[in-house]
């Protein structure tokens, strides 16, 4: 990782690029290509600069990630995103960058991040545990989650559905 600080900013690379800037590129739903050309910066430049405000940005106290039910269906559930915060975004991201460390998609690793953040939280549930509740992120999923749903949600099934959807993803 090549950031440092300059005049109190956090900047990446031999250009002295704002990170900050860069990130809220992330945020303003740029592509991988756009910033780099924006910018004078590697794809692993750009990654750097995500996982850099994810670890010094919190998810403090405040709606961070605003979900709705698409399904009037009972016991169904179609997740619509009404509003997340841009901390969320991009820890969503660096996290789903765990799983696809070659990806440079920022859509696809938000899906991979909010996937496997729902599957582990939603696992320990069903195992009897709270291992998920030392993670800010996989706490917010979810209760964004049971937020929309109904009591006949069922835990199980949801888990399934989405293993299946992170195979074919």
């Amino acid at each position: 990782m090549n950031i440092n600080t300059r005049n109190g900013h956090l900047v990446s690379g031999r250009h002295a690029v704002p990170v900050r800037e860069v990130v809220n590129s992330v945020c303003d739903r740029n592509d991988m290509d756009y910033i780099t050309t924006r910018y004078p910066l590697r794809p692993q430049e750009v990654m750097d600069c995500i996982d850099c405000v994810a670890d010094l940005d919190k998810l403090d106290h405040g709606i961070h990630l605003e979900l709705a039910n698409g399904s009037d269906t009972v016991g169904e559930v179609t997740i619509e995103t009404r509003q997340m915060s841009d901390t969320f975004f991009v820890k969503t991201i660096q996290y789903g960058k765990v799983f696809l460390p070659q990806e440079a998609d920022f859509n696809k690793l938000y899906d991979k991040g909010f996937r496997m953040c729902a599957i582990e939280s939603f696992e320990d549930v069903l195992n009897n545990s709270v291992g998920y509740e030392s993670s800010d992120l996989h706490v917010i999923v979810y209760d964004a989650i049971m937020n929309i749903t109904d009591e006949e949600f069922d835990k199980e099934l949801f888990v399934k559905f989405l293993k299946e959807q992170d195979e074919t993803a």
